[in-house]
């Protein structure tokens, strides 16, 4: 099969393959779940809830993951029961927005990101400092054959701060970890970068893009 696109410079394409992946998402279901008698609400298919509780309508029962729309990835599921059941303890802690929860594609070349896209934090009023670097060129990429995909870092060139950063590339859902402490831990591009990391290794990727935002990278920006 073939698809005709448009590329970015608005130039036209044939892709061509064997198969095609079509994505649509899903629709939240709550129909039938005898809501009618509490004060449980749902809207557009998904429960509502205090965002940084997660009660619900009836303050004893709480609701997290796929249910409540949002991020439905299991990681974020499980930092929502947590967030659910320390605030039952009497021991609440803060509730990591949907933004900062590590999205991981598992394809080939992995993908990864956190936080902001460099579009996404423009168009909300930020000005931005990004720095983007090719796997090619760390050495464990080439060990491991697969060279392609990229580095990249956003931050808020006022402040700083680290915006969102963004992988492709082999192991990228097990890298962005490093990213989502970052950004629990408010870190700014030149401590990350300063954070030593051995050599040679696919993190060393984290290290270098935050070294090249901040405008001292050994690979360039």
């Amino acid at each position: 099969m073939s698809v005709r696109i448009e590329t970015s410079a608005g130039e036209a394409e044939t892709l061509e393959a064997q198969r095609m992946l079509v994505s649509v998402g899903r629709v939240g279901n709550v129909d039938n779940l005898g809501f009618e008698n509490t004060d449980v609400k749902a809207a557009g298919g998904f429960v509502t809830v205090n965002p940084a509780t997660l009660q619900t309508g009836e303050p004893h029962i709480y609701a997290v993951g796929d249910v409540i729309g949002g991020v439905q990835l299991a990681h974020a599921a499980m930092h929502e029961a947590e967030v659910a059941v320390a605030h039952i303890l009497g021991q609440p802690i803060p509730r990591t927005p949907d933004r900062d929860v590590p999205r991981a594609i598992y394809s080939r070349p992995e993908a990864a990101a956190i936080g902001w896209t460099e579009a996404a934090a423009k168009a909300a009023g930020f000005e931005t400092r990004a720095a983007k670097l090719p796997m090619r060129v760390f050495g464990k990429a080439l060990v491991h054959g697969e060279p392609e995909g990229f580095a990249k870092a956003v931050v808020d060139r006022k402040t700083g701060d680290l915006l969102g950063f963004h992988l492709v590339g082999p192991h990228a859902t097990d890298l962005i970890a490093e990213a989502s402490l970052a950004k629990l831990l408010d870190a700014v591009p030149w401590e990350i970068g300063r954070a030593i990391h051995p050599h040679p290794t696919l993190s060393e990727a984290m290290q270098e893009v935050m070294q090249a935002v901040s405008g001292s990278a050994s690979h360039g920006s």
